[in-house]
């Protein structure tokens, strides 16, 4: 009687390896490698986006609204009826948020000085006339390689640039 070898195949072994080839590639994609660049850049955005927001708010609603850092966290603030600061809690665009881990954040307010946007509780003002309280937000990875900078100006015009020493 003959003996007969059992094994897989080439052609067996072959499917099972692209098959594992295509799961790996989905996970990797999946775990959302960003690099240090894409993480400053799309925070910066997203700031600069939420403060023409809420500057365009202050004025649509006729009420004065600030942005306050407070440590990695930041949130947009309201002037009620008694003339007191209150975080905005009903509107989902403008809740409280924290700064991805790693970014740093420095801001300069006219006529306050520079500070580590991180460590104070500096406002930004957004007055119901469509001004802004003059402001330059940098924003830069842990290993200062990539720094984007939100400049913001009396007539309430709110800008994101790249600073070009940087760029990579």
């Amino acid at each position: 009687m003959k003996s007969r070898l059992t094994g897989f195949t080439l052609l067996e072994l072959l499917v099972v390896l692209v098959i594992v080839g295509i799961t790996m590639s989905f996970a990797v994609l999946s775990l959302g490698l960003r690099s240090d660049k894409d993480i400053v850049l799309e925070e910066s955005r997203r700031l600069t986006a939420l403060m023409q927001l809420a500057s365009e708010e202050a004025v649509v609603q006729g009420r004065e609204l600030a942005m306050q850092f407070d440590g990695p966290d930041y949130r947009f603030l309201v002037l009620d009826n008694k003339n007191k600061w209150q975080a905005i809690e009903e509107d989902e665009v403008l809740r409280e948020r924290s700064l991805p881990d790693g970014l740093q954040a420095e801001l300069v307010v006219e006529g306050l000085g520079k500070t580590s946007a991180t460590s104070t509780g500096q406002l930004i003002y957004f007055y119901s006339s469509g001004e802004v309280s003059p402001f330059q937000l940098s924003l830069q990875d842990s290993q200062r390689k990539y720094l984007y900078t939100i400049n913001g100006d009396a007539q309430g015009l709110i800008q994101h640039a790249e600073d070009d020493r940087y760029a990579g």
